[in-house]
């Protein structure tokens, strides 16, 4: 009977140390779990913002080629308005000129 017992005691003891073995294992499976899925997000989160700096530096580029252009288009009417300006300045003053002298200009 003894016999008996000390094998219910031996089987119990070794049901005991599974079960923590068990426990164990499960506990490091979610740690590293944990571990994995938060690399995971930093690898994502650094990718994500990469990408997200191309994006800011292709469109800074684009927008400055396109305030570049429009700079460009209203230098260039600038010039036109002040060539047309100075060109009707002149033709006014002598019209003003000549029907102060009495001329008559065409």
């Amino acid at each position: 009977m003894e016999n008996i017992v000390n094998r219910i005691v031996e089987i119990d003891n070794e049901a005991d140390r599974r079960l923590t073995e068990a426990e164990e294992a499960s506990r490091k499976r979610v740690e590293d779990s944990e571990k994995e899925a938060l690399e995971l997000k930093e690898n994502l989160m650094a990718r994500a913002e990469s990408r997200m700096d191309k994006v800011r530096s292709f469109y800074r580029g684009e927008t400055e080629t396109d305030v570049n252009r429009i700079n460009d288009e209203c230098s260039q009417k600038l010039k036109q308005l002040d060539e047309a300006f100075e060109n009707s300045h002149s033709v006014i003053e002598e019209k003003i000129f000549h029907a102060i002298v009495g001329e008559n200009v065409g």
